[in-house]
């Protein structure tokens, strides 16, 4: 014979476990302290680090997302961000850093 609840018993069922999980019953997986973290190594070179090269790339007189937007202090606040990570990104080489406004300047 298969229960087939009502709406009802089903929110009570519902209501009824999460309380038990919140009261950390016997029948709720609890979580687990976060494993401590290895040294970070780049995903294929063991002994040397990724090399990435950031390129900022748009005209001077931008005119999205925003006419007044300041591409240089767009530029500067991922170079903050991308600071505060430095722990984070220990296995990441920066090997250029250029802003460049037409594709001829890539290369």
């Amino acid at each position: 014979m298969a229960w087939k609840p009502t709406r009802r018993q089903f929110l009570k069922v519902s209501v009824a476990g999460g309380a038990l999980c919140l009261a950390g019953g016997a029948g709720c997986a609890m979580p687990q302290a976060a494993p401590t973290r290895a040294a970070l190594v780049s995903p294929g070179c063991r002994k040397s680090k990724v090399r990435v090269a950031k390129i900022y790339m748009g005209p001077s007189k931008s005119h999205w997302p925003s006419p007044a937007i300041d591409l240089k202090d767009e530029m500067r606040k991922y170079e903050d961000h991308l600071a505060r990570m430095k722990a984070d990104l220990a296995d990441v080489d920066f090997v250029v850093n250029e802003w460049v406004s037409s594709p001829a300047q890539v290369t």
